[in-house]
């Protein structure tokens, strides 16, 4: 009796198995439409939608420089910063700096605007990383007849902590 019950567990088994390689096999033949036209990177992104996404921000990266251009100041008042691109894990890869006086700022905003949902769009679908690092926004000044970015104190690194860390205790 008990050869029995074993070899009914088999069996059992066996359908099972059976059944669920049919279930398998059936749902793997045809991908839904919206996936038939595309392929995919192994971080899920649409390799396509990649390229294409690469190739416009490309364009609008030179277009933005060619609004900037050298970027001529009177004064300091003059001059601006703009974030620009997206990090993936939050805040801009850089500033910007152009002359408000001599740039169309609607025009640059709009752009740079398109640009940075391009990059976080991309970095979605790449699967792209960054380091995370706080951006923060350049102070900026008219030297020279031009716009440029100064430098902060400010540091937010790792090894700027180090750098700067108090060491107490007895070091030789």
């Amino acid at each position: 009796m008990v050869f029995g019950v074993n070899a009914s567990l088999v069996f059992l088994g066996k359908v099972i198995l059976l059944t669920s390689l049919v279930l398998v096999e059936g749902g793997c033949r045809e991908k839904p439409v919206h996936l038939q036209s595309r392929s995919f990177d192994s971080a899920g992104g649409a390799v396509g939608e990649i390229e294409a996404l690469r190739v416009r921000m490309a364009e609008l990266d030179e277009r933005i420089r060619d609004l900037i251009g050298e970027a001529p100041c009177a004064d300091s008042s003059d001059c601006r910063a703009i974030a620009f691109g997206k990090k993936p894990c939050g805040g801009p890869w850089e500033y910007l700096v152009y002359s408000a006086k001599h740039t169309e700022e609607s025009e640059l905003q709009s752009k740079v605007q398109e640009y940075n949902a391009l990059n976080a769009r991309w970095n979605r679908l790449s699967g792209a990383v960054s380091d995370c690092m706080f951006v923060m926004e350049p102070p900026v000044a008219c030297e020279r007849g031009q716009c440029v970015s100064g430098r902060t104190d400010i540091t937010y690194g790792y090894a700027d902590a180090i750098e700067n860390a108090i060491v107490i205790g007895d070091h030789p």
